[in-house]
């Protein structure tokens, strides 16, 4: 959860409530690059 956190501050900065969207929205891609290796 930190590595996600500090890219999407390093990206948008500080941009107060909304970083969580985009740790959310990093999270997510990533459960979805995972997804597809496993069905590989």
């Amino acid at each position: 959860m930190l590595e996600y956190s500090r890219k999407a501050l390093m990206d948008y900065g500080n941009v107060s409530n909304n970083t969580i969207f985009y740790v959310m929205d990093y999270m997510r891609e990533e459960l979805k690059n995972i997804q597809v290796e496993v069905e590989k």
